[in-house]
């Protein structure tokens, strides 16, 4: 592993099958992760959910392969999106492409459509910072911001916005983990974790946010 935290090799989300997988490479590394972007309201924030995730699951061989893989970025690629007009949109999709931090595009060999795409795809909660970080953690997207912005959406199309203060938002992601601990998913997670709960709440913020569970 170089020291600065890249390697040559296969893309680790298309390589690893699972969620699961990722949690044993988390147990080893622990490290923050690069995240996506968003324009809301004219300002491009930072996306603390991956809306590509869902596409890419069903389309798991339509991604290059990035030259390098990071540590910091274990999904092998970053993201740009937008709201507009009540909708998602994706904008473009960049790989690594250099050990030097140079990145690619490669939307159009992804999409064979003109830009901004449609994020039809993709239903369920965007998490948006949109304050200063006011807590740091060296976990996935654990670190806390002063504010958020948290979009509801089903099948591309924006259905609800709610503007929270950071207290609010650690009672909504409290109230999403007591959700997820009723699923498999969690089971299995924290089973790899040798139970550790509190791990499991860090690594997997970003796969518990995004979902709105059944509540039947």
């Amino acid at each position: 592993m170089a020291e600065s935290g890249f390697r040559i090799a296969k893309r680790p989300a298309v390589a690893l099958a699972t969620l699961g997988c990722h949690l044993l490479a988390g147990l080893l590394l622990g490290t923050a992760q690069a995240p996506d972007t968003i324009v809301l309201d004219g300002e491009e924030r930072i996306l603390l959910t991956n809306p590509l995730e869902p596409f890419l699951e069903k389309n798991p061989n339509v991604l290059p392969e990035p030259t390098v893989v990071s540590t910091g970025l274990w999904r092998g690629y970053v993201a740009a999106w937008q709201i507009a007009d009540g909708r998602l949109f994706l904008r473009s999709i960049r790989i690594p492409a250099s050990i030097g931090g140079r990145f690619r595009d490669v939307t159009a060999e992804v999409f064979d459509r003109e830009r901004p795409i449609p994020a039809e795809w993709y239903s369920g909660y965007l998490v948006v910072a949109t304050g200063k970080l006011a807590r740091y953690e060296h976990m996935g997207y654990a670190s806390l911001y002063r504010r958020y912005a948290v979009l509801r959406i089903d099948q591309g199309r924006v259905l609800e916005l709610s503007k929270m203060t950071a207290r609010e938002f650690v009672s909504f992601r409290r109230a999403q983990f007591e959700k997820f601990k009723r699923t498999t998913e969690y089971r299995e997670l924290l089973k790899q974790a040798d139970g550790n709960e509190e791990f499991v709440f860090q690594f997997a913020s970003e796969r518990f946010q995004g979902k709105v569970f059944d509540e039947h």
